[in-house]
């Protein structure tokens, strides 16, 4: 099972360091995604990326860094933060872990405007953490075959996997209608139930 350091105390987080010393810190952004998705999209794939990678590895998950590079999106909604802010946040972020014994952390990005932050963060802290600490980057969308989109099929269909309350704001029923009229002569019903359908036991890129 996953460990949500923000839930457990100071004591818990000392007995369960001796099972796990990796810890995985999720990324994402506020910012428009459409008229039919939260702006906290990112941050809500990040989040359930990063507790099922936790599962898997039965170690520590900590709350979503949920504000990321997203000022290309001007004048549309978005709270960007400087390339370089992001990026000594993310320093102090694994400082502060090896300080406190984690010796390995992964961070799983969901917004494509935070890569350039990411990119040399465990070059710059060679000489500032322990050792033995390992600091990984890894974008969700590597492990897509179609690579990644913007609030389009891609993001729709992750949304409506976690959060299935999300598909019944008109918005997002319109952009689904619109996109089903698109694919209909292409993709049979299987395929069309697979790609929208909320449960992602049964949605491949799930």
């Amino acid at each position: 099972m996953s460990v949500p350091i923000s839930a457990i105390n100071n004591t818990d987080f000392h007995k369960r360091l001796t099972k796990t010393r990796t810890a995985i810190v999720p990324i994402g952004s506020l910012e428009q995604h459409g008229a039919h998705l939260p702006l906290s999209t990112d941050s809500v794939i990040s989040e359930r990326i990063a507790t099922l990678v936790a599962e898997q590895l039965k170690c520590f998950v900590l709350p979503s860094v949920s504000f990321g590079v997203s000022v290309e999106h001007l004048p549309m909604f978005n709270v960007s933060l400087r390339n370089s802010t992001l990026s000594e946040m993310l320093q102090d972020i694994c400082v502060s872990l090896s300080a406190q014994g984690i010796s390995q952390i992964i961070f799983i990005n969901a917004h494509h405007g935070n890569s350039g932050a990411l990119q040399y963060i465990s070059q710059n802290l060679a000489s500032e953490v322990r050792n033995n600490t390992k600091i990984y980057s890894i974008d969700y969308w590597s492990a897509l075959h179609n690579g990644i989109d913007h609030a389009g099929e891609i993001e729709t269909s992750l949304i409506l996997a976690i959060s299935p309350q999300f598909g019944e704001n008109e918005g997002c029923k319109t952009k689904l209608q619109e996109t089903l009229q698109i694919k209909i002569g292409i993709l049979n019903h299987d395929e069309v139930s697979r790609i929208f359908s909320p449960d992602h036991r049964e949605w491949g890129m799930g």
